[in-house]
């Protein structure tokens, strides 16, 4: 959708600024642009954004004491305050569902020792690792690789690094339970024929029960739940996507498929509520040796947690 919109704005000559990251697709917009007079700047928001200009600063400060930067790690999370992660997910969205998704089931690629690491989009919510920061030990947090890190090698320019990741930050059990989600179908986003025209006629349980796996793996109310999906279906549960008294409802704006009936469910369930708060939370560690022989590791380390302000969701007078 970005380039797109990028496209419109190089025709009618304005500039746009977006949070998101350059795709290819972008990156091919860059000589019209220029032509054009039009300013497009991506990765202006937290992560990516915020998350250069801190990385950059500690980077130019180590070459500048003629440092080699052997190493750069980064993770960073927009998540709940603690008070308010009362769910299964551990998550609220302040933006698409469909955006948090789509991002579970991207490629990651980072540099480890000297050595390219690859993970597939199948394997990306099993590369999942349990974190606790030692500023933020009371927090039980999990990390997850973040797209491709490797070009950040020459963005940053640490090409001499042996050892590049960024990634993103989630509470621990999150990736169990999309994973979950992932295997039962509901990240499908073929045109489903029984949601064609459903307008909140069709309970979650009906949809179930006309599913293969609905029939075979779902528990009834009595029933057994197979274990390997016991995190997502107990999420299913508190989401109310396992009751009759749910409705599937899609927008006129969705294709009528299942993502888009559950990303429907999500941001009706797991909206931030008037009182509650959100937080940032990231973390840099650059490893650099010096000419005299010192090796530091983490020789710069940077944190960052900021929680928001209580929102106010209560009408305008």
């Amino acid at each position: 959708m970005h380039p797109r919109v990028a496209e419109l704005c190089i025709k009618h000559k304005t500039h746009m600024v977006t949070a998101s990251y350059v795709s290819p697709e972008m990156r091919e917009l860059h000589s019209s642009a220029r032509e054009a007079g039009v300013s497009i700047v991506n990765e202006v928001g937290l992560d990516p954004g915020i998350d250069h200009m801190s990385a950059k600063e500690m980077i130019d400060a180590a070459h500048a004491e003629g440092g080699t930067v052997t190493g750069f790690r980064s993770i960073c999370g927009g998540l709940p305050a603690p008070e308010a992660a009362d769910n299964p997910l551990g998550y609220k969205f302040s933006w698409s569902p469909l955006g948090v998704l789509r991002a579970a089931q991207n490629p990651a690629r980072y540099l480890k020792d000297g050595k390219e690491v690859r993970v597939a989009s199948e394997d990306f919510l099993r590369s999942a690792v349990p974190l606790r920061l030692e500023a933020q030990r009371a927090l039980a947090l999990e990390e997850l690789p973040n797209r491709d890190s490797v070009p950040y090698l020459g963005h940053y320019g640490i090409t001499e690094a042996q050892g590049v990741f960024r990634g993103t930050l989630r509470y621990q059990g999150w990736a169990d339970v999309m994973l979950g989600f992932r295997e039962m179908g509901l990240f499908d986003s073929t045109v489903h024929p029984d949601l064609k025209d459903v307008s909140g006629s069709m309970s979650w349980r009906e949809f179930w029960k006309s599913t293969p796996l609905g029939k075979s793996k779902l528990p009834d109310e009595d029933g057994e739940i197979i274990e390997m999906y016991r995190p997502a279906v107990d999420a299913l549960t508190w989401l109310g996507a396992l009751s009759r008294d749910e409705p599937v409802q899609i927008s006129h704006v969705q294709d009528p498929s299942v993502i888009s009936a559950f990303c429907s469910l999500l941001e009706k369930k797991l909206a931030y509520q008037h009182g509650e708060r959100d937080m940032v939370l990231m973390h840099h560690d650059l490893d650099v040796e010096f000419p005299n022989g010192r090796k530091n590791a983490a020789w710069r380390r940077s944190r960052t947690l900021a929680k928001g302000s209580a929102l106010d969701l209560r009408p305008w007078p």
